[in-house]
């Protein structure tokens, strides 16, 4: 055995859990705080009062922009372990966020008042809330591929508990299926 090598440690790196972590877990708790601020403008209950409806317009607008982005660059980083079960629902999102990203920008319009120096933002209302409810249904979708490939929940263990149950009172079980005599 080689010196750089643990008795009973596997030999394979496996990242699976930091991948999942880092490509799947956090974006999608992101994602959850950006559906607050596109719907609220701030993301914490009572931060609204602090804001002008100008500045709650333009984080809805930032937090849809970002919210956009996150969810395909989740659909991005995943794609590499997609199957062909998995990928073609994985192309499907893809291609709606790429028909989203088109209208977004629409969703908003600078007023400006020079006599005032004031700078006023509206929503398009009808075309942000048809972007955002498109959004959060591709958030809602998204997870059935990533679930399908273990990214969200792990595989189920093959387990047959009543005989495992049967094993430990009978004593001896040590996760292998007992010899019998």
């Amino acid at each position: 055995m080689g010196d750089n090598i643990i008795p009973g440690e596997s030999e394979a790196w496996n990242v699976a859990k930091g991948f999942s972590n880092f490509h799947v877990l956090v974006p999608l708790i992101e994602c959850r705080k950006l559906v607050k601020v596109c719907l609220f403008g701030v993301e914490e209950i009572g931060q609204e009062y602090e804001y002008s409806n100008s500045v709650l317009n333009q984080n809805k607008i930032n937090a849809l922009n970002r919210l956009l982005q996150e969810l395909k660059q989740i659909c991005d980083d995943n794609c590499f372990i997609m199957d062909k079960q998995t990928i073609p629902l994985i192309e499907r999102l893809k291609t709606r966020l790429a028909m989203i990203e088109k209208y977004v920008g629409d969703v908003g319009r600078k007023n400006v008042d020079e006599r005032q120096n004031l700078v006023e933002i509206e929503l398009n209302e009808e075309l942000y809330n048809l972007c955002l409810n498109e959004l959060r249904d591709i958030l809602s979708e998204v997870k059935k591929p990533l679930n399908l490939k273990n990214l969200i929940f792990g595989a189920s263990s093959d387990y047959d508990i009543e005989k495992i149950k049967k094993e430990i009172i009978e004593g001896g079980w040590n996760g292998k299926q007992k010899k019998s005599k």
